[in-house]
């Protein structure tokens, strides 16, 4: 008997580390099968590819840094927390750099839902199995084998509650203490509570720890998702309320200053983020605000919103079914029973502390719920999109589903055999669940299934293709050049990534210029798609430069031709025309009020003219003057490079023309019949013919003016 109570004690002091011990093996067996299944199947999730490229790019970008990766929708703590297991290679490639981080997260949440179990219903078993129904549910455990970021919050939300509890309950329960130790067990507001011993509590420097601690993991939570930053808003307001109303206490007015400070330090992720916002786009908002990336902006593009927005049975319904899906109807029938047992059985004080707790817990599946309300998020339950958000509801359900344990009805305790049953029915649900259906899985493996067979392919053919050394130009949207930089085993650094954002660069304007390879997204995303289309509409100007090594009906990719370098070179005008070294400084365009790209084709009976570089900069090859006051360098009307790109750089808003251009250049058209198509359209009158935004000129100059069409000679 002796012996018994021996291990029972040991196995109950030592819970936490039996929790985390078995959740890191669970987690690492997870890890291994889900591989075995599929290579891809850590990596399912589009955005989980996105957080480890997101990570990696820290280090192994085209413009790495801290300030130059932070982003802006995407909150940045958890890919920091990444980034050193991404730069192993074999676990970027496969995944299991999720694994490494989230695993362990995983193992520390569970200790600290054991720990608040424990804590307040005292009940070491059920609190094991509190951690064990959290471990072992396949929807949390696949999360936490993937590199997202619901493991990262789940571990700062979590701890937060458990020091939030522990602050709550620290001053009752060190008075308790001192009072026992006093000898004086019945009058809480004795001496001590009046402050006239040395053991005051306002000098209780671990319940001040425990408030420090709360603060900092609500301030790492709100830095992980967005789910946490109603925390704060909840947290600081109930700290000055709570330490202002408790007068019978002895805390001097300095004392309750510093504690309500303490408190407002878990509002420093937020300001944080804001600052950044503001001060790398100059809007305290962009994070809710960018085209493209942030979730208010996607959920305006889907179909899903027109469900949910303003329609709470729609939200609550679907919220309800997605629950049962990944918690089952026992867990949750039992978590409502545990809910009215603590409403109707125990003591007031116990309730009340139960009661500041469960809200604290129930704070962010609220949050989810308003979002969706609201239309700033999404759920549907045809794909199971977004299931993942109901796993940040799992500590209130394992709570009170303990509460219900803790409360057995006395009338099944004389079966013997009732309490364990009923402890294995809770379980069996979750065991069961792989053949049922893993939602979460589900909804990952539904997001591989589309074009990412594609992207792998593409990226296997660009690495078998590749140099080693050369730049890759890709030209698909910010999610599918995230797969393919991740699968190809390229160095990131080596990829030239273009968005609409990035239209202004010289890589996008003439990529044989600046890279050997270009990928382009036949169905890009929304955020490359007008300057992935701005290219699928002009390939035979690329075709000119690239040959096609790879095309399927998602992507083509391009390698520069060997004989590119040639092709931009001699002309039978070239001694006519004159070529130009000459370089000045591109104008900024915080001075232009017009900044537009043509591109000009010449041919002289039949042989192609090399539009030489710097025309309208160079004195050499600047012939007329007369638009210069509009450029305040050069000619509003010029090139930089032999590609054939005009430039119109204007400080007013004109409607420059064709032949100002051939003005400016001082091209020789004597004796010659000038034929022009525009966008391959016939256009008579080439003078006059107004250089627009990403047209594509053909001149045909041509000297027998009896055989000519509309494009040749």
């Amino acid at each position: 008997m002796q012996i018994a109570t021996t291990t029972k004690t040991v196995f109950y002091s030592q819970g936490s580390w039996i929790v985390f011990l078995a959740t890191i093996v669970i987690g690492v067996i997870a890890a291994f099968v889900l591989y075995s299944y599929d290579r891809f199947s850590l990596i399912y999730y589009a955005d989980s590819v996105s957080h480890l490229v997101r990570a990696r790019e820290f280090v192994d970008a085209i413009n790495p840094g801290l300030f130059e990766q932070l982003g802006t929708a995407w909150l940045p703590l958890p890919h920091l927390l990444l980034l050193p297991f991404t730069l192993i290679e074999p676990l970027f490639r496969t995944g299991f750099a999720g694994a490494a981080l989230n695993i362990p997260c995983l193992a520390f949440t569970s200790v600290f839902l054991y720990k608040i179990i424990k804590s307040h219903l005292n009940v070491g078993f059920i609190a094991i199995v509190g951690a064990f129904l959290y471990v072992t549910n396949p929807n949390i455990l696949y999360m936490s084998v993937t590199p997202m970021t619901e493991a990262s919050f789940m571990l700062f939300f979590v701890g937060a509650a458990y020091f939030f509890m522990k602050w709550m309950s620290g001053p009752r329960k060190y008075l308790s203490l001192n009072s026992v130790n006093e000898g004086n067990t019945s009058n809480a507001a004795g001496p001590i509570a009046r402050g006239v011993g040395p053991n005051r509590y306002g000098q209780s420097s671990h319940v001040v720890l425990y408030l420090i601690m709360c603060s900092a993991f609500i301030s790492l939570a709100t830095l992980c998702r967005y789910e946490a930053w109603v925390l704060p808003i909840f947290f600081v307001p109930f700290v000055v309320m709570n330490t202002l109303r408790k007068q019978r206490y002895y805390h001097s007015r300095k004392y309750k200053v510093g504690i309500i400070l303490i408190s407002f330090l878990s509002f420093s992720g937020i300001a944080l983020w804001i600052l950044w916002n503001t001060y790398a786009y100059n809007d305290p908002l962009e994070f809710t605000n960018a085209p493209y990336f942030s979730a208010a902006a996607q959920a305006l593009e889907r179909s899903n919103r027109a469900f949910l927005y303003l329609q709470p049975w729609n939200v609550l319904s679907l919220y309800g079914v997605t629950a049962l899906a990944i918690y089952g109807p026992i867990l949750l029938a039992t978590a409502v029973i545990g809910y009215l047992f603590h409403r109707h059985l125990g003591k007031s004080e116990e309730r009340r502390k139960r009661r500041n707790l469960y809200l604290f817990l129930a704070l962010p599946p609220l949050f989810t719920l308003v979002s969706l309300l609201v239309g700033i998020g999404e759920m549907n339950q045809r794909e199971w999109f977004n299931s993942r958000f109901l796993i940040i509801l799992a500590p209130l359900v394992i709570s009170l589903c303990c509460v219900f344990l803790a409360r057995f009805p006395p009338g099944f305790k004389k079966y013997r055999f009732a309490f364990p049953l009923t402890i294995f029915i809770l379980f069996a649900y979750q065991f069961l669940t792989p053949g049922l259906g893993v939602v979460t899985f589900l909804n990952a493996n539904y997001q591989f299934d589309g074009s990412r067979p594609f992207q792998i392919q593409t990226a296997e053919a660009l690495a078998s293709s590749y140099d080693g050394h050369s730049k890759i130009v890709i030209i698909t949207g910010s999610s599918q050049h995230n797969k393919i930089m991740q699968a190809s085993g390229i160095p990131l650094r080596q990829f030239d990534q273009i968005l609409e954002s990035g239209s202004y660069k010289e890589s996008f304007k003439e990529p044989w210029l600046h890279s050997k390879y270009i990928i382009l997204g036949k169905k890009p995303d929304p955020s490359a798609n007008n300057v992935a289309n701005y290219w699928l509409e002009r390939q035979p100007l690329l075709e000119k430069y690239y040959d096609t090594i790879y095309q399927d009906k998602y992507y083509k990719m391009m390698e520069l031709s060997d004989g590119s370098a040639s092709s931009l070179s001699d002309s039978s005008l070239a001694s006519d025309i004159g070529q130009s070294d000459f370089r000045i400084t591109p104008e900024s365009d915080d001075n232009l009020l017009l900044h537009s790209h043509v591109h000009l084709n010449v041919t002289a009976d039949g042989k192609h003219i090399t539009i030489p570089a710097n025309i309208g900069i160079d004195p050499k090859l600047h012939k007329d003057n007369s638009l210069d006051i509009y450029g305040p360098q050069k000619s509003p009307l010029h090139t930089h490079t032999t590609s054939g790109t005009v430039h119109v750089e204007s400080r007013i808003i004109a409607n420059y023309t064709v032949g100002e251009f051939l003005n400016v250049w001082g091209l020789p058209l004597a004796g010659k019949t000038v034929n022009m198509t525009v966008n391959g359209i016939p256009v008579a009158d080439f003078r006059n013919q107004i250089l627009n935004d990403g047209d594509y000129i053909n001149l045909a100059l041509c000297s027998n003016a009896t055989s000519v069409s509309s494009n040749r000679c």
